[in-house]
């Protein structure tokens, strides 16, 4: 799992295994800007590609409340959005919100989103479809 918090210029980055070990950088961390740069394309990229390839095998791809099939469109807390369903997204004081034709949604605590920063990045890759309607 990643989490990043950006409060000005105070960045912090936690990393955690799948052992459940921890380790915490911060701003002491000379270079931290560029590290966290790194860690967040290293660790985002191979994760989109396989959202990316579950998504065109059609199979469903879960981030906990969100979940997205190419058939189906995206399931918001069990409420199926045909596409493009979902229209804009904004993450604000730790929560996702989610515009849909219903207007925006009520925000989703982010640690009830699994891979935060894959599911920005897929929504990105949708939205010009979306957007240009």
């Amino acid at each position: 799992a990643l989490t990043r918090a950006e409060l000005g210029r105070e960045h912090s980055l936690t990393l955690i295994n799948a052992a459940g070990q921890k380790i915490s950088l911060g701003n002491e961390v000379k270079g931290i800007d560029r590290l966290l740069q790194d860690v967040l394309d290293y660790s985002t990229g191979p994760l989109y590609e396989k959202a990316v390839e579950r998504f065109n095998n059609n199979e469903v791809v879960d981030f906990k409340r969100i979940q997205v099939q190419r058939q189906r469109g995206w399931r918001v807390d069990g409420i199926e959005y045909p596409f493009p369903g979902v229209f804009d997204y904004r993450v604000e004081e730790g929560r996702l919100h989610l515009q849909t034709s219903d207007g925006w949604l009520p925000g989703i605590p982010i640690d009830e989103v699994s891979q935060l920063l894959v599911l920005e990045k897929f929504f990105d890759s949708l939205a010009p479809a979306a957007k240009s309607d």
